[in-house]
């Protein structure tokens, strides 16, 4: 159905729906879940021999956080890639605790490159 990550839940998201009028006593979690079709999706067929610079690429212009791995034969969501597993891999400098973007990753992968 969708994507519901800790910073959704975080009482500030709960603020603002309180402040739009909502009963905090009957907010859903559907409230703050990131619906599927709003997810940047890739095919798992894709990703078999894809590099991990090969999915950032593909992901730079992304301002979510988690990209959906699906799998078009079985109909299923396969996995989850999430920015803030890559930043961790690739040990970038970048903040995990500011829920990064993949364009933030790919925009500190560039500035490193230019560094060098």
């Amino acid at each position: 159905m969708g994507l519901v990550s800790l910073q959704m839940l975080h009482s500030q998201e709960m603020q603002k729906h309180v402040a739009q009028g909502f009963p905090r006593e009957q907010l859903l979690l559907s409230d703050f879940m990131l619906p599927k079709s709003a997810l940047k999706a890739i095919h798992f067929e894709d990703l078999l021999n894809a590099r991990i610079s090969d999915v950032i690429e593909t992901l730079k212009r992304s301002q979510h956080q988690h990209c959906l791995v699906v799998d078009n034969k079985l109909n299923v969501i396969r996995g989850l890639i999430s920015a803030n597993d890559i930043v961790r891999k690739l040990k970038l400098p970048i903040d995990v605790n500011q829920n990064p973007s993949f364009m933030e990753i790919f925009d500190s992968i560039e500035k490193v490159k230019l560094a060098s």
